[in-house]
């Protein structure tokens, strides 16, 4: 049982380290078009340098949302500092099905701005983030994990590996829920931009719970 916690665990972590984390080129032309149709709200304080020359917050949040669900990582890195722009480099998408992976984690991703403020030059955005509800597909996956180690006890590791992955894929593709959570998004002027200042609470919600399900799994493991 422990074998099965441990895989089960790697397989998970390994996503939830990987699935995002995405500092935008200064070459870039334009950021994309905003993530959500709802129009962003409006701070009553003074246009920081960054608005004046750039985007605003509220646009910035948008962008970075649409550019992940994109799988545009050049420009996600943009608005990303900290751990998460330096997971992207370990990030591969070269392969169909890492690729395809990582399209069926984003499918249902969107973002709602509810409000924004801002404190001198910084700013803080309060927005919905819904994506797929990785609590319903943690629990197929370790009900499907169990079995499939249990049916390849004495086997090659490697092969178990491969089919503990086919079967989380599975899981991520059947799943056909979304969870919603409202998050505070820190962000500081950079450039005609900004960049994400609080990231552990913007990457579980983008990826529907999964850190956080990650750290309360592993923390039930033995040390």
């Amino acid at each position: 049982m422990k074998r099965i916690a441990i895989c089960s665990l790697a397989l998970l972590f390994a996503l939830s380290t990987a699935a995002c984390g995405w500092k935008r080129p200064a070459s870039s032309s334009s950021a994309p078009e905003p993530a959500s149709s709802t129009p962003p709200v409006s701070s009553s304080a003074a246009p920081s340098q960054a608005e004046a020359e750039g985007e605003t917050p509220e646009e910035a949040v948008n962008n970075l949302v649409k550019a992940v669900k994109a799988l545009d990582l050049e420009t996600a890195k943009g608005y990303l500092g900290g751990d998460l722009a330096l997971k992207t480099e370990k990030l591969d998408l070269t392969s169909e099905q890492n690729k395809e992976l990582a399209q069926a984690v984003v499918k249902d991703l969107s973002c709602k701005v509810l409000s924004s403020e801002m404190d001198g030059e910084n700013a803080t955005v309060k927005a919905e983030i819904t994506t797929l509800d990785f609590g319903s597909v943690v629990q197929s996956f370790l009900g499907k994990s169990i079995a499939l180690t249990m049916g390849n006890l004495g086997k090659s590791g490697d092969g178990l590996n491969t089919k503990l992955m086919d079967a989380l894929r599975e899981c991520i593709q059947d799943c056909n829920k979304t969870a919603t959570k409202t998050v505070d998004i820190a962000l500081e002027p950079s450039d005609d931009s900004w960049v994400v200042s609080n990231s552990d609470e913007l990457q579980d919600a983008l990826l529907g719970g999964l850190s956080s399900l990650v750290k309360e799994f592993s923390s039930l493991l033995p040390q």
